[in-house]
């Protein structure tokens, strides 16, 4: 004879799902709306002092928003749900890179949105990218100015 499993639920099947129903109450909602406004916020407490850019800052946050693990750990962060997680750690350090380095992941790898705005330049005192022109024809006749960046 064959015995079929009973249709009550056992014990610990209550719990777990009562366990379950409570997660879903207390968690963020799932595709929460971030808002450049909230990114930049975030991004200025990771990046310090400097001024940023919001164009960038669309940029970066389209790339982070269309990886499905650091979405959600952007929205947590963006909430104050900054659990010390790995996965809040990555999207920490990605928000840092993106800014200091001008450069960000999209669908080809890694893209580049910016050389002469990324922040490495001025963290390191550089009045300007190494590489590109300071001026007309001549300019290195006169001597530099030093601008103080504080």
């Amino acid at each position: 004879m064959i015995e079929f499993p009973s249709a009550r639920p056992t014990r610990r099947q209550l719990v777990m799902s009562g366990v379950a129903a409570s997660a879903l109450l207390f968690a963020p909602a799932a595709n929460a709306q971030i808002e450049l406004t909230d990114f930049m916020e975030l991004s200025r407490r990771l990046a310090g002092p400097w001024e940023l850019d919001a164009d960038l800052g669309r940029t970066y946050l389209r790339s982070l928003l269309s990886n499905p693990r650091m979405r959600a750990a952007l929205e947590r962060l963006i909430v104050g749900d900054d659990d010390g997680s790995d996965d809040i750690a990555e999207v920490k350090r990605a928000i840092q890179k993106q800014w200091y380095l001008g450069a960000y992941d999209d669908d080809d790898g890694q893209a580049v949105a910016t050389f002469e705005r990324a922040l490495m330049w001025r963290a390191l005192g550089f009045d300007q990218p190494i590489g590109t022109c300071r001026g007309s024809l001549g300019f290195w006749s006169e001597p530099p100015a030093f601008h103080d960046h504080n």
